[in-house]
């Protein structure tokens, strides 16, 4: 069982972090009312908003409402899941002590890749010193 002082020190402890997550959040918010108002972001906003409608039409998605039509619903972020969800089961459910076999249904999409092997603190030293 905890002793008070533990549970004083637990208390503190949450009491920061909440804090920190609210202050995060506001920043969140504000940072999206700093943008600029300017020509090219507008543009740019227009063209990922044309790139996600498409998605949606080429992914066949639509609202079956009430009345005779179905329209194609909208699209955010990741299109269809979560990215980091999505690596978090690829991980759990392929991971290897090695590296990680490419699930079957996305080798496709990785050139024929069926396995990413982890890179050794060796290895990505010399592809950083590549790289620079």
């Amino acid at each position: 069982m905890l002793g008070q002082s533990e549970l004083d020190n637990l208390r503190k402890e949450f009491n920061k972090i909440n804090k920190r997550v609210a202050q995060l959040k506001i920043a969140g918010y504000d940072a999206t009312e700093v943008i600029e108002d300017t020509e090219e972001n507008k543009r740019l906003v227009a063209e990922k908003e044309v790139e996600v409608r498409e998605a949606s039409k080429q992914l066949n998605s639509k609202l079956d409402s009430h009345e005779q039509t179905k329209e194609h619903v909208h699209l955010l972020n990741s299109t269809l899941t979560a990215t980091q969800r999505t690596l978090c089961c690829i991980l759990e459910n392929y991971q290897r002590e090695d590296g990680v076999d490419i699930p079957q249904v996305l080798q496709p999409f990785m050139g024929g890749e069926t396995f990413l092997p982890y890179l050794s603190r060796t290895d990505r030293h010399q592809i950083e010193v590549l790289n620079s």
